[in-house]
Parts: structure tokens; sequence; C-alpha cells
């Protein structure tokens, strides 16, 4: 009961979305061996939150997207805001520039567009667009946006760019076969809607083979004892998408799903401290 409730409390305020996105970009800094900023730390997480939770309100129906109960939800995008426009005066141009455009796919995804009085229109709704959109706004995010401004090796950027897109794809196709029949009932046109749920997960299980082999090639340019323990946490999200054995309710997605992409980033920290002198 009480997991329930915080899973709960976690989907309504997009906390842990917020964590796992802050986390990727901490994993980021890890990996390449580049001084955190604290500055897009706090930017990533305000601004994970901020998309999620404003997309959710374009998510209602026509009927219902204008609700007297979302006060709160107000007074904190509102202050969301200006923390974010405070905080992107640090930032170099180009960095100014790319998290603009993102903002404006992650937005515009979900929001309702009108092409006559009575259709409206959204991104979300082209064919296969929802894991699209999800994967390019994350894997830039947390992977291009904070490295922008540094020296970094190409190859290596690249390498982990398709390695982050692997994972986040992973993770949002275990959602999109949840949201199956919901995806269907409002004509999303998401994968396991195109291909339907059964090749979806063989699709996941080839996925998982090549994040597996996307993961061990990194070995070229980190050191190994990292890429045993983003081994290890590639078993462990095998074993959970695969085989968890007990009730998938919503804190299964909310917090052990979700929270794949923090365990990973965990798990890494810990190993910069135990496994490397």
């Amino acid at each position: 009961m009480l997991a329930q409730y915080i899973a709960s409390f976690l989907k309504k305020y997009k906390i842990l979305i917020a964590f796992a996105a802050m986390s990727q970009v901490l994993l980021t800094y890890m990996l390449f061996e580049k001084p955190t900023n604290f500055s897009i730390l706090l930017f990533v997480f305000i601004a994970t939150n901020f998309v999620y939770l404003i997309s959710e309100e374009f998510s209602f129906d026509k009927n219902t997207i204008v609700q007297k109960k979302w006060t709160v939800k107000k007074i904190v995008l509102l202050l969301e805001i200006v923390v974010l426009f405070k905080l992107a005066l640090s930032f170099e141009l180009g960095q100014i520039i790319l998290i603009t455009l993102l903002g404006i796919i992650a937005l515009s995804y979900n929001y309702p567009i009108k092409y006559n009085k009575t259709n409206t229109y959204r991104v979300r709704e082209a064919k296969g667009m929802k894991l699209f959109v999800i994967v390019l706004v994350w894997s830039v995010s947390t992977v291009i946006f904070p490295l922008l401004d540094t020296k970094t090796d190409q190859l290596l950027l690249i390498s982990y760019f398709i390695n982050s897109a692997l994972l986040i794809s992973i993770i949002s196709l275990k959602f999109d076969i949840k949201d199956y029949y919901k995806d269907e009932l409002e004509k999303l046109k998401s994968i396991p809607v195109l291909i339907g749920p059964l090749r979806t997960k063989k699709l996941l299980k080839k996925l998982m083979l090549i994040y597996f082999i996307s993961t061990i090639s990194l070995t070229y340019f980190i050191v190994w004892p990292i890429i045993v323990v983003l081994l290890l946490n590639l078993c462990y999200s095998y074993w959970l998408i695969f085989y968890f054995p007990w009730e998938k309710g919503e804190w299964y997605y909310q917090v052990l799903i979700d929270g794949i992409l923090i365990s990973q980033a965990f798990i890494v920290w810990i190993g910069k401290i135990y496994l490397i002198l």
C-alpha cells in the first residue's frame, strides 16, 4: 500500500523521472571524466520536471484540459520557468540554442494543434513519433548538452550517444507495452500499436543484445572496471524487464523501471570510488 502511494506521488509530480534525467547527466560527466557542472544538473532536473508536468496538461481531451485543481502545479511551473531562465543565463550560446530546440520539440510532442474548428493534431500521433521524440530529447539533453562546451573525444561521444539512445529506447518500449490499450484507444501509433505487444517484446530482447554489444564496445574508451559495473546494471535491467516475478503495479514502472537510469549512475559512482584507485 505504501509503495503504491509513493509511486502515485512520484508519478503525479514527476519527481523520479526528473532525478533519472539528472542522474544520466551525472553519469555522462563521470564516464567522460569531466568536472560536474551543477547548473546544468539542476537545469536538466527542473526542465525535465517542467516538460512532463505541462505535457500532462496537453494530453487531456478538449473537454478536460482546463481544471480547477491545477493551481499548485501552475505555481510550480511558473517558479520553474523563472529558475530555468536564470540558470540559462550562465550557459554558452550554443547550449542555449540546443536546449531551446529540445524544449520546443518536447513541448510540441503533446501540444494540440487545431487544423479546423473541431479537430486537433498532435505530433505524437505520427507513426513511431512517440519513441523517436523521447529518445532524441533524452539522449541529446543528457549526453550532448552537458558536453557541448567541453573538449571531448568525438568517437567516444558518438559511441556513448548510441549506447544511451539504446537504453532510453528499451525503457520507453517497456512503458509503451504497458500503455498498449490506452494508446490504441487514443489512436496513438506507438511501436506496440503498430507491430503488436508480442513482437515489441521480441524487439526489446534484440535491443538488449545490441545494447550489450554497444556497452562492450566502450572498453576502447572507458576502463574495464566501469564497463563491468555497467554490465551489472544491464543484467539487473534485463531481469527487471523480462523476469521480475512480482505484481507489476505503478510502483514497478514509476520506481523500478525509471529507476534503472538512476541505478546506472549510482553503480558507476560506487565503481569509481571502490574499483578505481
